[in-house]
């Protein structure tokens, strides 16, 4: 990518210098009132005027390029950009300075850094930069500027947004020891690959198809008649696996907390896909997308997991009734075939304590992982915490994770 958009700009603290240099000439010239006098007054303004000239031939032949080095890479991970600048021009740059910015997960400029060098005619110069990305999410990461001043330092050239590439962070995957699958569980997933009598007929219900599903479960006559694939849940399908729900409400925190309750709620989201599809069960990703409707996905491995992010909703701090309505996603009867539902949230609000509860009362296992940071606390911590003691009680199990860090420490 090369960019020649740029503008001129005049040093403050270079015009007030020349100036004061003009004016220090000038008392002489007036005492002599002779052109000899006026030779240095006439000398100052001549080279501001080079200078104006000088950078702007410089920034025409001035090509500026940026290689991205990855696409995606995980939390933490420390990776390398590349700015390329090459001059076409027969003129010296002896002093360029290139800014480069990431913007964090939520859209805010994260962090800059700058390097300065020189640059020859005809010159080639690649200059490398270290970035490390410390939470989840989606981040842009380009040239913020590149500023080409020329000699006698009373002008620069100031090209903006040379260029930005995308870059997906990955959540990092965890063990999960302390998160037993019953026998039971792991039994009914392995009958899931057994041919029965009722693959053919008899079915539970149906729901939108996911990746990764049978073409054999498709509903086809439902299908045909949908502006969508549906696929049939079997009577085996009872209890074969474990439904994953992202609930992304959050508390009002600063923009660092909340992009470390994200992190700590998307890798819970991964670790346990990762951990019951290390234990040989069926695994599915269910949450109500950003246009409201409701989307399972089978992620497998890191790159699926990454691209399902893509559809997620992002956390956010007021409710919105288009992808907080948690009980919306369980409606239907036959949508989610699993009995088993870990439900990963921030914030536990009456929605997500009621839902929790009725679907402990309908005989299915939900399990509760909390984010909680530990800047909550006293009677903060107190009252977010409260609900957990009616669902102890109604034999809802769960965990609380203070953060993504945590989360091998807490349930593993």
């Amino acid at each position: 990518m090369t960019s020649r958009a740029y503008r001129t700009e005049i040093r403050l603290p270079g015009l007030l210098l020349s100036l004061g240099a003009v004016l220090l000439c000038a008392l002489p010239a007036m005492y002599l009132n002779s052109a000899f006098g006026w030779l240095p007054v006439l000398t100052l303004v001549f080279m501001w005027l080079l200078s104006f000239i000088y950078v702007k031939i410089l920034a025409r032949g001035i090509e500026i390029s940026g290689e991205s080095l990855f696409g995606s890479c995980t939390r933490g991970a420390e990776t390398d950009f590349r700015v390329t600048l090459k001059s076409a021009s027969r003129l010296p740059c002896p002093d360029a300075e290139i800014s480069l910015f990431v913007s964090d997960a939520i859209g805010d400029v994260a962090a800059q850094s700058a390097v300065r060098t020189a640059i020859l005619p005809g010159e080639e110069r690649e200059l490398g930069f270290s970035v490390s990305f410390k939470h989840v999410g989606e981040y842009r990461v380009g040239i913020k500027s590149v500023r080409l001043r020329g000699f006698f330092g009373g002008f620069r050239v100031v090209i903006r947004n040379a260029g930005e590439y995308g870059v997906t962070v990955i959540p990092k995957s965890h063990a999960l020891g302390k998160f037993a699958l019953s026998d039971m569980v792991r039994s009914e997933s392995l009958r899931a690959y057994t041919r029965s009598s009722a693959e053919s007929v008899d079915y539970a219900g149906v729901r939108d198809y996911a990746f990764g599903d049978p073409i054999k479960l498709i509903h086809w006559k439902l299908s045909s008649h949908s502006d969508r694939y549906m696929t049939k849940l079997l009577e085996s399908y009872g209890s074969n696996g474990i439904t994953v729900v992202p609930y992304m409400l959050s508390p009002e925190y600063d923009a660092e907390t909340l992009m470390g309750v994200y992190d700590a709620l998307v890798e819970t989201c991964f670790s346990i896909c990762r951990h019951a599809s290390d234990s040989g069960l069926d695994t599915e990703l269910v949450f109500i997308g950003r246009d409201g409707g409701k989307t399972s996905a089978l992620p497998s491995g890191t790159g699926g997991f990454a691209s399902v992010m893509r559809s997620m909703p992002k956390i956010h701090t007021a409710y919105d009734s288009l992808t907080d309505d948690i009980g919306y996603l369980f409606d239907g009867g036959g949508i989610y075939s699993h009995s088993n539902i870990a439900v990963c949230a921030a914030t536990l609000d009456d929605g997500l304590v009621q839902t929790l509860l009725r679907l402990r009362r309908a005989r299915k296992n939900p399990i509760l992982f909390f984010t909680l940071p530990d800047c909550v606390y006293g009677d903060d911590r107190r009252l977010a915490s409260k609900p957990l003691a009616l669902l102890e009680r109604a034999g809802v199990p769960y965990f609380v994770i203070p953060s993504a860090d945590d989360i091998e420490r807490t349930v593993g």
